[in-house]
């Protein structure tokens, strides 16, 4: 251990034991000023973290990639046809150098043209479409070093029609173990069950595809052969109230039935031109379940419709969105065909393949928004791995930021590689921003920084049988095996949403299974691969739903007769933070609005109040009554928004009977997904109606408004010459702080006053502080504006004094000249960078 001397006159003792510590006193780096008092770390939580040992992450099986028929070649395959395109596909896969590689070759409908069995229920084939049978196919397709996929409907009627009008034949309960067995003796890898004689039979998805699953395994148990299975029932809510899946989607029930399952609607209808943009967008919204997506289970927003007539510009953001989601990377161009030197390079990049197939395996979130601009994010392997999408789904050209705090990093110096260009950008502290991401384009980053820290957990309680075994590999020197159940109690996270790591043991050669369960929701079911042989730990990871606060974690037994791992603990680990949920201000379907002409409230299990309205439009319309405004100003509504359609809606917004403006509503992907919109106009000061209608088609189904803070135009920094200072508040050295000085000793007497804020309209505020707080816990302040009622701000720990953090407070400011004041009465409160 290290004595330090602090130039505060207070000595303090920093405990050396393999960790990083990023400071040992409080204040403002170099000088040593700016923070009141000395950060104190518990040396028993550093002592028992030190002895932890490392626990590498267990790589999780990542998503299918490879080509499938459907966009291209509709039902017309055969054996020709799909022997072009394997080939296709092998030289395609030459352009990658190293790394994973396109793997299936899925034939989708249209192989079993006769829909017809034998006397032992074998598929009649026509061997004039495939000479030599399906399983000639399938070992060409293993010849070219790729694997073999095949389709069939849940459901006794297919989806297509032959040319005679006729329906082709699926399969059902009665043939299931039959149709995948035989399926594995032809040497199939991947099969995709679709839904609609599913559908049309009245069949449960759940219950379906259940028993589908149950018939795979069956087959892997009599051939060797595993079939990846796909569900295609495009996102399907249960509708029966006798069925445990009644009002949910795959995502909810499918992980540890499925490889992957689909989300939405299909992403394009062959033979329709050019595909539609919207439906790349369409798609993402409704395949953003980011809880259900983890340890080798997978959203589906649907096969890629790259290089198939779309812009440049669009096809590098669908290719990019999917592979930042995590999603199955699905070809649907006509690999047979000459492909452009530009769709080559996009789908073969082997940096944008390589995060697709990140082996945490957890789905992009969306961490930022601002109209139609996004910010994507995605956790990946390794300490301080980001990779972010900067996605300008607007007509015009336009620079782009995403900060540290977004993704869950310390505010240092980070890496950042453009993806798509392949080259490196530089290191940047805090933030990067992108000059010029392109209108409806992206600019895709991997960034690598430093992780904001774990906090661990060891089991509170053990139920089921359960019980404790020694493990010298594991933290505390036990392990839980015999799982029933185990309970983490005290969870704590700072927001709502976060990455929970789990640290296991599984010494066989089989992967193992477990659920997850936060605070008594809805459970999900984890795979645990192998650890290693010698009773090694690994961890695995899952995006959990988290609430802000405490939280109860329980991992139990999926069933009596599937095996499960040992548990030794679980931790919360940094990760970018998920934009939360729209939550309405102001409810739709609110008692004292105006709804005629024909609009409803109706159920929306994802909105915010559980109810929307809907058939606005057409003579619907809807009136938002009693939004109040602090001041008559320009402000900008949020509006959350429902639209399953496969294109955007519109509708006519006005405030308070104004003129209205015309508003797209790009598609949500579904009936079952959100989406928001932003418009602005002006409120009056006090109460003001908004209107939403469409005189000559519908109107999307809307869940609310909720008003949005506008931000400031400029930075202004703490330590400037017409700030106001008083009470011991002083200007120190602060080497990473933007102007290289902040000001300290706020707090216990010290005020900080910044005077001449200058704004172009009075409205609500949304202001940025960067921050300063070396304290191994929170630091608080009170924050007014213009001298009203202080609002109090929590500013958490930065890692150090010397690592800069962002809050961001909301108030009003008024047209001209403001002022914002920082002080605590009571504590010291954080040292202040600027505000902006």
């Amino acid at each position: 251990m290290t004595w330090l001397n602090s130039k505060r006159g207070i000595t303090a003792l920093c405990f050396s034991i393999g960790l990083s510590l990023y400071g040992c006193g409080g204040g403002a780096s170099d000088s040593d000023l700016g923070g009141a008092s000395v950060a104190k770390a518990s040396v028993a939580a550093l002592a028992s973290n030190a002895s932890s040992p490392a626990m590498p992450q267990i790589p999780v099986a990542a998503p299918p990639m490879g080509w499938s028929s459907w966009n291209s070649l509709e039902e017309n395959v055969s054996y020709n046809t799909i022997k072009a395109e394997a080939d296709g596909l092998a030289a395609l896969n030459a352009n990658i150098a190293s790394g994973p590689k396109y793997q299936y070759v899925n034939i989708d409908e249209g192989w079993w043209t006769s829909g017809q069995r034998d006397t032992n229920g074998n598929f009649i084939i026509d061997t004039t479409q495939w000479p030599g049978g399906m399983q000639a196919m399938a070992q060409y397709i293993h010849s070219k070093g790729l694997k073999a996929g095949i389709y069939i409907d849940a459901g006794p009627v297919g989806c297509g029609t032959r040319t005679n009008g006729t329906h082709f034949v699926g399969s059902d309960y009665a043939h299931y173990t039959h149709d995948f067995l035989q399926f594995a003796q032809w040497g199939y890898d991947f099969v995709k069950v679709d839904f609609c004689g599913g559908s049309n039979a009245s069949y449960d998805p759940q219950n379906a595809y259940t028993a589908v699953a149950a018939a795979v395994q069956n087959a892997y148990v009599h051939t060797g052969q595993q079939l990846a299975l796909n569900i295609c029932d495009w996102g399907t809510i249960g509708n029966n109230s006798a069925y445990p899946d009644y009002q949910q989607g795959p995502w909810a029930w499918a992980p540890g039935l499925a490889v992957s399952w689909r989300t939405t609607g299909d992403i394009y209808g062959p033979n329709s031109g050019v595909p539609n943009f919207g439906a790349v967008t369409g798609n993402l919204a409704g395949n953003y379940h980011p809880e259900a997506q983890h340890t080798g289970y997978y959203n589906d927003p649907d096969m890629m419709i790259a290089g198939m007539g779309m812009s440049a510009v669009h096809d590098q953001a669908h290719v990019s969105l999917w592979a930042l989601s995590g999603a199955p990377l699905i070809l649907g161009n006509d690999l047979a065909k000459p492909v452009s030197a530009a769709t080559i390079g996009l789908i073969t990049n082997p940096e944008v393949i390589a995060i697709d197939q990140d082996a945490l395996g957890v789905q992009g979130l969306l961490v930022g928004q601002s109209g139609a601009q996004q910010v994507w994010s995605r956790l990946l392997a390794g300490s301080g791995q980001r990779a972010v999408v900067l996605f300008n789904n607007t007509a015009a050209d336009a620079a782009m930021t995403v900060t540290w705090n977004q993704l869950g990093l310390l505010p240092s110096s980070a890496s950042v590689r453009d993806v798509l260009a392949q080259k490196d950008l530089g290191s940047y502290a805090g933030s990067y921003t992108a000059p010029v991401v392109p209108a409806g384009g992206v600019v895709m980053l991997r960034i690598g920084g430093t992780d904001t820290p774990a906090t661990s957990y060891q089991p509170s309680s053990l139920s089921g049988g359960a019980v404790y075994a020694s493990c010298a590999s594991c933290a505390g020197g036990r392990k839980v095996t015999s799982l029933g159940s185990v309970v983490f109690s005290g969870v704590a996270s700072a927001n709502a949403g976060g990455f929970v790591q789990i640290a296991y043991v599984n010494s066989g050669t089989q992967t193992l299974k477990a659920k997850l369960n936060v605070n008594g929701g809805l459970a999900t079911t984890l795979a645990f691969p192998p650890s290693g042989s010698n009773g090694n730990v690994g961890t695995i990871t899952a995006y959990a739903l988290l609430q802000a606060g405490q939280n109860t974690v329980t991992l139990s037994s999926v069933d009596s007769t599937t095996a499960a791992p040992d548990i030794s603990s679980i931790a919360t680990v940094a990760g970018p933070m998920a934009l939360q949920p729209f939550h309405a201000t102001y409810e739709a379907e609110a008692a004292n609005n105006t709804l005629s002409g024909g609009a409803v409230v109706a159920n929306c299990q994802q909105c915010s109040g559980g109810k929307d309205v809907g058939y606005i439009g057409n003579g619907g319309t809807l009136v938002f009554n009693g939004v109040a405004a602090p001041a008559t100003a320009n402000y900008t509504v949020t509006i959350g928004y429902v639209n399953g359609d496969g294109g955007p809606r519109s509708a006519q917004v006005s405030f308070n009977g104004a003129a209205p403006v015309t508003v797209s509503f790009p598609s949500t992907g579904g009936w079952s997904s959100e989406g928001t919109v932003q418009v602005a106009g002006v409120l009056q000061s006090g109460n003001n109606t908004l209107t939403i209608s469409n005189p000559s088609g519908w109107a999307p189904d809307i869940d609310g408004i909720a008003m949005t803070a506008q931000s400031l135009h400029a930075k202004y920094e703490a330590e400037a010459a017409n700030n106001t200072l008083s009470g011991g508040a002083v200007v120190a050295n602060c080497q990473p702080c933007s102007g290289s000085k902040d000001v300290g000793y706020i707090g216990n007497g010290g005020t900080l006053t910044f005077n001449g804020i200058a704004t172009s309209s009075s409205g609500s505020y949304a202001v940025t502080i960067a921050y300063a707080n070396g304290d191994p816990g929170p630091r608080s302040a009170q924050v007014s504006f213009n001298g009203a009622a202080p609002a109090s701000v929590s500013f958490p720990p930065t890692g150090g004094w010397s690592s800069v953090g962002t809050v961001q407070v909301t108030g009003v400011f008024q047209n001209g000249n403001n002022t914002l004041t920082i002080s605590n009465p009571s504590g010291w409160a954080p040292d202040i960078d600027d505000i902006q």
